[in-house]
């Protein structure tokens, strides 16, 4: 089994996505321990669509990920199906007063 970190695991998504040429997109939100701009510039130049620093709050993911589906319901070709609604993860994600460690 190969072993990649997530940027070259991005890197390697968005070339299969290049290759394939079928105009999907699938979103990718990194989710580090660093909260440097430098950090952020590193995995959006991988091909990641946003990052967010741990820890963060679940209403910070939730924008993200609305965002990023909003973003891509617009554009042809994608994967994203805004008629569902996400629901709320239970307490199992390890939630600790708002913060998602």
């Amino acid at each position: 089994m190969l072993r990649m970190d997530g940027i070259e695991t991005s890197k390697r998504i968005r070339l299969r996505e290049k290759k394939n040429a079928s105009g999907t997109r699938i979103p990718i939100i990194a989710m580090t321990g660093q909260a440097s701009g430098e950090d952020r510039e590193f995995c959006l130049d991988a091909g990641m669509d946003d990052h967010i620093s741990k820890p963060f709050r679940y209403k910070e993911l939730l924008e993200v990920v609305a965002r990023l589906l909003k973003d891509t319901s617009s554009t042809p070709g994608t994967a994203a199906d805004t008629s569902k609604t996400v629901k709320q993860p239970t307490a199992a994600f390890g939630q600790s007063k708002g913060k998602i460690r």
